[in-house]
Parts: C-alpha cells; structure tokens; sequence
C-alpha cells in the first residue's frame, strides 16, 4: 500500500465570539481515507507539535489498561 507522503492544503478560517465581535482564527481541516492509510483511526489520540511553519502530528501509543480478575475474567457460576 502506497502512502502519498506530501499533501498539499489550505488554511481556512474559521469565524469565533470574542468580546461581542466574531474575529477570523485559522484553521485546518484533515479528513481522508489517507488518514486510515497513514495509521490512524476513529478515536485515535494523537499528539500535535508546533514549532515554526511546521505541525507534527503523532499517534499516541496506548497501552491498554491491565486485567484484573474481577473484570477480565467470566465469573465462574456452578451449574445446577
């Protein structure tokens, strides 16, 4: 599977309330089927690195909560 590595967007605006007045804030929408392709999925963390001119944006790797012997596990009942 090949993964396009550039992408080439826009930045938008997006209009907010501040102080009774709407004011113009940039904005950028990401959304595709290369997002799936690149890794990322529904519900995914991701975390966001800003430095000059440039965004990083990295999956967060979780690591799923440890099974404990009340929830992980079927309750043993005795057959009658």
């Amino acid at each position: 599977m090949d993964i396009k590595t550039n992408r080439t967007l826009l930045i938008h605006y997006k209009s907010v309330p501040r102080t009774g007045e709407y004011i113009r804030v940039p904005w950028l929408n990401l959304s595709g089927h290369w997002l799936t392709k690149a890794g990322f999925k529904i519900g995914d963390r991701i975390i966001v690195t800003v430095s000059k001119e440039a965004i990083k944006i990295k999956k967060v790797k979780t690591t799923p909560p440890p099974i404990s012997p009340i929830n992980g596990l079927k309750y043993y009942l005795p057959k009658k």
